[in-house]
């Protein structure tokens, strides 16, 4: 079974994968790549462009998807295709992200079933992880953590990249990273929509767009995530608990824990088989 997971979606995945390659290519003695026009692709991969060079992927006779400098292709196993450039000869041209994911089912997963751009604008993180990864790959006793961890981390940048690139809430993007940042102070939210730029009903409606609740709600979720993992693995009393994740009152957290789990938090950490 193939299970196909858009990139902003692949965040709530927990995947692991079979393969990692990772190229860094340089195509300056020739005009096109015809490797996959006879022989399918053997994995998915993803081809992310940092030098000025243009690349068209042709199917058919015909272009079917054009590629420049910051953009993220996917391509997924099995595709064929033709491939030529222009300007190339760079230090790389591109880095190419060779990997087959599948689920905690075993079941493959793919970001799309055809040749797609999944990301614009390549954030510089991305071009060191994608560094560390082709050399990692390339060491004849390769860490296989640190080859999956490179390839999540890549993922991870490329895909929260991509969804405020392309999405309605973009212009929030500095004002939520500032929120998650800050989950156990209690910053007031206008202080949120100041960083972002807009008014504090506009935050309030593209934050809710984003996640589907409000900031605060946002917000207090973290906390009890916190509490939670807190209760389970520290000896820390319930008003230390409180405290550290952004509550002054320890009876107010008790309230918002039992709202939010269904039960109190001493009952949550002594039932071991509560979630």
């Amino acid at each position: 079974m193939v299970r196909i997971v858009p990139l902003a979606a692949l965040r709530g995945e927990i995947c692991h994968s079979t393969v990692i390659e990772c190229h860094r290519q340089v195509w300056n003695d020739k005009r096109q790549w015809s490797g996959y026009t006879e022989t399918p692709r053997f994995a998915d991969g993803l081809l992310l462009v940092v030098s000025p060079i243009t690349l068209y992927f042709h199917r058919n006779d015909r272009v079917i998807l054009t590629a420049s400098r910051g953009d993220v292709v996917y391509v997924p196993q099995g595709s064929r295709y033709l491939v030529t450039f222009e300007n190339g000869g760079g230090n790389p041209d591109l880095y190419t992200v060779n990997f087959l994911l599948c689920d905690h089912d075993g079941n493959a997963v793919r970001l799309s079933n055809e040749i797609c751009l999944c990301g614009t604008g390549i954030p510089p993180e991305v071009l060191g992880i994608a560094d560390a990864l082709s050399h990692e790959w390339l060491d004849p006793r390769p860490n296989r953590l640190h080859l999956q961890a490179r390839l999540f981390e890549l993922l991870s940048v490329i895909a929260d990249n991509a969804e405020f690139h392309i999405a309605a809430h973009s212009g929030i993007r500095d004002g939520i990273r500032l929120l998650i940042a800050e989950w156990n102070l209690n910053t007031p939210i206008d202080r949120y929509a100041e960083v972002s730029g807009v008014s504090i009903g506009g935050f309030y409606r593209l934050f809710k767009s984003w996640a589907g609740i409000s900031p605060n709600e946002y917000r207090t979720r973290m906390r009890i995530s916190a509490a939670k993992s807190m209760l389970r693995n520290s000896s820390l009393s319930i008003r230390e608990i409180a405290m550290q994740i952004g509550y002054s009152d320890p009876y107010y957290f008790s309230r918002c824990f039992r709202r939010s789990v269904g039960v109190s938090p001493l009952t949550y950490r002594t039932n071991s088989l509560i979630p």
